[in-house]
């Protein structure tokens, strides 16, 4: 009996062990190569992966990885804060609740920031390459937006809290062109009765 328990402990603690190594070389394990050295003060919302490995996050945070960043950092692929990308978002108190990214490589955001590098901006605003604000989209939006999605065509369907859009009556959800207006052939009737936080596009 005593060496039953004996190769029955021994045989446990050889499964456990594989278990155990096979686990930690499993894809979604932790990456200690990437490193956002304390990444951010205050709470991350979204993230979007750029073409190049480059990582966009939007939040509630005023500084990542020990660097001043007000709502929204990038950094390099391996965690390190790009101190070049400059975006100074919104007001004490605001969010960057949604990204996405065109093909051409800006970034949308949407949350409930009411300005963008200074510059009135409510809601939603388009990011040039290098963070700064790209002052030929102007969009207006009535309330606060939580999901945006880049259509393969281009065309933009915004998720939220609004009630118009560009001045048109439109609850909760929307499509703009690439340029930002309203897309009327994209018509939700009276639309919904509440928050849209979240949208797929299914182009099947």
């Amino acid at each position: 009996m005593t060496h039953s328990k004996k190769y029955v402990s021994i045989a446990l603690a050889i499964t456990c062990n594989f278990v155990i190594n096979n686990l930690i070389a499993q894809p979604g394990t932790l990456d200690p190569a990437f490193n956002t050295s304390g990444g951010a003060n205050s709470s991350v919302y979204c993230a979007v992966v750029q073409a190049d490995g480059m990582i966009v996050v939007g939040g509630a945070f005023s500084a990542f990885g020990g660097a001043s960043a007000n709502l929204i950092a990038r950094m390099f692929p391996n965690g390190a804060p790009d101190i070049a990308f400059n975006a100074t978002v919104g007001v004490v108190g605001a969010n960057v609740i949604c990204m996405a990214l065109q093909a051409d490589g800006k970034l949308l955001i949407g949350g409930n920031f009411t300005s963008v590098g200074g510059v009135p901006q409510a809601y939603l605003a388009r990011l040039n390459t290098d963070g700064s604000l790209d002052t030929g989209f102007a969009p207006t939006i009535s309330l606060f937006l939580y999901s945006i999605v880049v259509q393969p065509d281009g065309n933009i369907l915004v998720g939220g809290q609004f009630a118009l859009v560009n001045g048109v009556i439109r609850h909760g959800i929307a499509r703009l062109t690439p340029a930002g207006l309203l897309d009327t052939s994209f018509n939700p009737g009276s639309g919904f009765n509440n928050t849209v936080q979240d949208m797929v596009f299914d182009a099947n």
